[in-house]
């Protein structure tokens, strides 16, 4: 053996799910990640890939490896949701009051 490991082909129906879900993403990772699953199952050169998605080779084969085996959610955007307060609410507060309270001086 040489090392190498093959991966299997995508079947229709996987081609057909992932392109209906590069079409419908609303994540413009998610449906990169699929357009480039898709393009590397269609023979695209890696060059091509990378140009079109901005996914280097090693990205392209992980996130194939990773839809081969766990689906979809394989290749979900794992950082959805809302993004980390920088502020509590007692200091957004703090901070409006002072804002709308506070008026600089005018003769300045």
């Amino acid at each position: 053996m040489n090392g190498i490991k093959k991966c299997r082909k995508l079947q229709e129906e996987e081609k057909s799910l992932l392109k209906s879900f590069f079409r419908e993403a609303s994540d413009s990772h998610e449906s990169r990640r699929a357009q480039g699953i898709l393009l590397m199952g269609g023979g695209s050169s890696l060059n091509f890939i990378e140009a079109l998605t901005g996914f280097k080779r090693r990205q392209v084969f992980k996130y194939r490896a990773q839809f081969l085996k766990e689906g979809l959610c394989g290749i979900a955007n794992k950082r959805k949701g809302k993004p980390k307060a920088l502020l509590t609410k007692a200091q957004r507060d703090d901070i409006i009051g002072f804002l709308t309270q506070n008026t600089p001086d005018e003769g300045v």
